[in-house]
């Protein structure tokens, strides 16, 4: 009797390098792979009830969802579907977007805060009367990052104090954080899909820019694992319900930070200098959740 195949469905933005490989692992295993765009998504809120449609059917016809996180504009919609899925006994990964899920960088600083990990000085304002509070509170320079966004979009470099009234006048101050300025060489990318620590690389900080992130171009290395390394990247997961996840941590005078938890991480730079294939390490453990319910 031929075993019954699994479909999945990968909800995200445009079809793109890693949605490939997710669907090559996905077909490899000899189940089926839809991708489906967020924006191509319609919601229904009647007296019948909920649903979700997709090409005029309702997306619980899948069984295995995967939410990739080209989602920063319909990010509520995102948690909205994610929890209705749930609901539904699906098999979601990320599944704590469909839980009590809050999108933003100061939420992950409290989590990570909560649980002990050490994380850069990190402050938010609401108000232009209290930016002489961050500078108070964090020395320049001072780094401004948007609460949500990825592939270090919008983040900023701040200078003096003049270029910080600048930024709360010009900026919506209450959609950025300001952290502690960390002065590193680089910074390390450890990749984990549930309790399992992939494996790591070094992202060298580029010559023009303070970032290392490498969408942007910086030079990418793979760096061994130690078990500082494994414990950290792991209890910053946990903080975060996260099963797919990328933890970037720096070292500063022998002590170790953990700058950001990003879920659904890309991987491309990761596979090509660690020779790890983070797709097919989801897979794995998609369809071992999905059987284990």
């Amino acid at each position: 009797m031929n075993k019954e195949r699994i479909s999945f469905a990968l909800i995200g933005g445009k079809r793109g390098e890693h949605i490939e490989d997710l669907i090559l692992e996905i077909e490899k295993s000899g189940n089926l792979a839809t991708h489906i765009n967020i924006k191509d998504l319609i919601l229904i809120s009647s007296k019948e009830g909920f649903d979700v449609l997709y090409q005029g059917k309702s997306i619980l016809e899948f069984d295995v969802f995967i939410l990739r996180s080209a989602f920063r504009s319909l990010k509520n919609e995102m948690c909205i579907v994610a929890n209705f899925l749930l609901k539904n006994n699906k098999t979601v990964i990320d599944q704590v977007i469909g839980e009590n899920y809050i999108a933003g960088k100061m939420y992950e600083s409290y989590l990570l805060s909560q649980s002990g990990v050490a994380t850069p000085l990190t402050m938010q304002i609401f108000a232009d009367e209290n930016k002489i509070k961050i500078s108070e509170k964090i020395n320049f320079p001072i780094i401004a990052k948007p609460i949500v966004g990825s592939k270090g979009r919008g983040v900023q470099k701040i200078e003096n104090q003049t270029e910080l009234n600048n930024f709360v006048i010009l900026e919506e101050k209450d959609k950025f954080i300001f952290q502690e300025y960390i002065s590193i060489s680089y910074d390390i990318r450890v990749f984990v899909v549930g309790n399992k620590v992939l494996g790591a690389m070094k992202r060298f900080v580029r010559e023009d820019d303070f970032r290392s992130n490498a969408s942007l171009g910086s030079k990418v290395e793979k760096m061994e694992l130690t078990d500082s390394l494994i414990n950290l990247a792991l209890k910053s997961v946990q903080a975060y319900g996260y099963e797919v996840a990328g933890v970037d941590i720096v070292n500063e005078g022998g002590k170790e930070y953990v700058l950001e938890v990003n879920n659904a991480p890309q991987w491309s730079a990761f596979k090509r200098v660690t020779g790890i294939n983070p797709a097919d390490e989801i897979i794995k453990y998609a369809i071992n959740k999905y059987n284990n319910k």
